[in-house]
């Protein structure tokens, strides 16, 4: 169809201008069930002419099921299970033909078949064309068109994994894809996504191929080779499974390698990244001293962060007591994994009283239902009431405000104690935590403290409003209609304005906000 209407353009044109010698459409974007291409008629020198966009239906180029209709019919799909058996009952040659039908208008399918009848030697040379047509690009890929793209390279490396079988030509193969970097990195809008693809499944590949290499120096070679001209920051981890794939005699090779390597760098940040690379083959040898030691070399002194992954290599390798030491010397409630360290290096020790007064302190940091729990398998279940009891008191006592505390007294069953902990710091509520006060809205109005409820939903309303944000006055149009809901059930407003007054003070407030009016009367009417 859209083939029709371009030739036809293409020969009114061809009338009037005698030069147009061709056209082009490419699809760019499939939004609310419309196609939109654009289109461009080419002048014999070169030029483009005229450039056009069209849209048309959906329909005009595929079938696809009206939404309404969608989940019956994944309901009534029969399960992978079923489907094997009943698939090979039908023969090969039935599945062959509906295979080759289904090919020609699926691109995926077409390429998984002429893997599967293809000599492992034909696949390595389909997946150079393949790379080489991925890197040039007719047009820049954005964010609409992002998602599709990063599964065609995820795809394009799956299919290389299943169709190669020889590893030094599949890991060829792989380092070509990441020699290809600048050519795919640059033409596409990438949040990190397209990275991603080099980071996991293409270092996963170099892994999978290595393995199935018998000359261990030529691979230490290709991966110094790949990390020393990292451009785009996408080789940061090709030797995170090295040791998986390399003896260790080849890894520390290695590790000399990059260490004389790293000294030969002028500026820190270029240490840092060998440094970086040393570790996580440090990590994967379990060589604690090494690890520390690459730890040190990026800057004169240790983070706490530094002394935790020190501490957690010693650790995991036995020696509790010197992880003790090292973990002793950070504050524990700058992060929970610290405070996690600690009590297991404190059970392991069998230090009892000190895995105690561990669990508490973090449990009075941040009360959750798991930090009680963690708690309550130290000290015993059966302290739970009077533990709860004790918190809540303390909790009440309190004169800040925390949003995690009302949750904690919410989640231990304390409505009441939630309810006069709300009252007592309403003035300090922010509804802009939208994620803190929704909840404890939604729990008090379940439980028909409908005037507290009333309080939080109007904290989140307002601070909607304020903002002004467009995009999110449908947010503001629920909690306004749950303010007229439960409106009709309160008879006692005790000390907060009625709900007529403060919706009068709203429309003052924001009646020039007329999209959130607009939403507002008419979903109401409906």
């Amino acid at each position: 169809m859209l083939s029709q209407h371009a030739e036809k353009l293409c020969a009114r044109m061809s009338a009037r201008y005698v030069n147009v010698i061709k056209w082009t459409c490419f699809e760019k974007s499939f939004i609310n069930e419309f196609l939109n291409f654009h289109c461009w008629l080419w002048r014999s020198d070169g030029r483009v002419l005229l450039s056009c966009a069209i849209t048309v239906p959906a329909t005009f180029l595929m079938t696809r099921r009206k939404k309404h209709e969608a989940e019956p019919a994944i309901a009534a799909r029969t399960s992978d299970v079923e489907r094997r058996p009943a698939l090979v009952k039908l023969g090969a040659e039935t599945l062959a033909d509906a295979l080759i039908n289904l090919s020609r208008s699926n691109k995926e399918v077409d390429e998984t078949l002429e893997r599967l009848i293809s000599t492992p030697d034909k696949n390595a040379e389909r997946f150079k064309n393949r790379l080489a047509n991925l890197s040039c690009f007719d047009e820049f890929v954005d964010w609409r068109a992002l998602s599709a793209f990063v599964h065609e390279l995820e795809f394009l490396l799956a299919e290389l994994k299943a169709g190669v079988t020889n590893g030094p030509i599949g890991f060829e193969l792989v380092v070509s894809f990441f020699d290809s970097e600048r050519e795919i990195l640059e033409n596409c809008d990438d949040s990190g996504s397209v990275g991603a693809v080099f980071q996991n499944d293409a270092v996963e590949l170099l892994g999978h191929f290595g393995a199935s290499c018998d000359d261990k120096n030529w691979l230490c070679d290709q991966l110094m080779r790949l990390f020393e001209h990292d451009s785009y920051g996408v080789r940061s981890t090709i030797f995170d499974n090295a040791a998986q794939y390399l003896p260790e005699e080849n890894v520390r090779l290695l590790i000399t390698r990059l260490e004389q390597a790293r000294q030969n760098k002028s500026q820190d940040y270029e240490r840092q990244r060998w440094s970086t690379a040393i570790e996580s083959l440090a990590r994967q040898l379990k060589d604690v001293e090494l690890f520390e030691q690459a730890r040190r070399g990026k800057s004169q002194a240790l983070s706490p962060d530094d002394i935790y992954e020190i501490a957690r290599m010693r650790f995991d390798g036995g020696d509790a007591q010197t992880a003790l030491s090292l973990v002793q010397e950070i504050d524990i409630t700058r992060s929970h994994k610290y405070g996690e360290l600690m009590l297991a290096i404190h059970e392991k020790l069998g230090n009892k009283d000190e895995q105690t007064a561990v669990a508490w302190r973090m449990f009075r940091q941040y009360r959750t239902l798991e930090s009680l729990n963690a708690l309550l398998e130290i000290i015993g279940e059966e302290q739970r009431n009077t533990v709860i009891q004790k918190q809540a008191q303390e909790i009440l006592d309190d004169k800040g405000m925390s949003y995690g505390d009302a949750e904690f007294l919410i989640g231990c069953g304390l409505l009441d104690e939630a309810e006069k902990y709300l009252w007592e710091h309403a003035s300090q509520l922010r509804g802009g935590f939208y994620s803190h006060v929704l909840p404890l809205a939604e729990a008090m109005e379940k439980d028909g403290r409908l005037i507290i409820a009333t309080v939080l939903y109007r904290a989140l309303l307002n601070a909607l409003l304020e903002r002004a944000y467009a995009k999110a006055y449908h947010h503001g149009v629920d909690y306004l209609l749950k303010l007229d809901t439960m409106a009709k059930e309160i008879k006692q407003w005790q000390n907060i304005v009625p709900h007529a007054g403060y919706f009068q003070e709203l429309r003052i407030s924001h009646g020039r906000k007329s999209s959130f009016w607009s939403q507002y009367e008419h979903v109401r009417r409906s």
